[in-house]
């Protein structure tokens, strides 16, 4: 069971890594702080989430998150549609948060009733949400 996580582990890494690359023209292995911050607001909520999953707050990061991108922003279709600046900073935001779950271990996720599906499921879903279109047979 153990080597079959870590496969999906890495297949998790090497899809965010398409998706980085896709997306922005580059991607680093090496931790860089996110291009997409811009304040201190944006930094301080990004650190927070990534607090909260250091907690094994895992679900509740990713629900706040998501809140982010629907409420507290206003993202909606339309803006999206107008801002693709807007929709970048927040699936950059969203692929980080979720590539900091996949380092944990699988003892972690399991101890804080989360696992690496629901890791590649938020992955899906986030791109779905920003119309990332990327061949199934692409991903994972």
């Amino acid at each position: 069971m153990e080597f079959e996580n870590n496969g999906l582990k890495n297949s998790i890494a090497g899809t965010l890594r398409l998706v980085g690359i896709l997306i922005s023209g580059a991607w680093s292995d090496k931790y860089k702080q996110p291009k997409f911050i811009e304040n201190a607001a944006q930094e301080d909520f990004y650190q927070r989430l990534l607090q909260r999953i250091d907690r094994g707050e895992i679900n509740e990061a990713e629900n706040e998150l998501l809140a982010y991108m629907d409420e507290e922003k206003g993202v909606t279709k339309e803006v999206l549609k107008d801002n693709g600046t807007i929709n970048n900073i927040i699936l950059n935001m969203g692929l980080s948060v979720y590539g900091h779950i996949n380092e944990k271990e699988d003892v972690f996720l399991e101890q804080n009733n989360y696992c690496r599906q629901e890791i590649e499921e938020g992955i899906r879903g986030l791109l779905m949400r920003f119309g990332v279109s990327i061949p199934a047979d692409s991903l994972f």
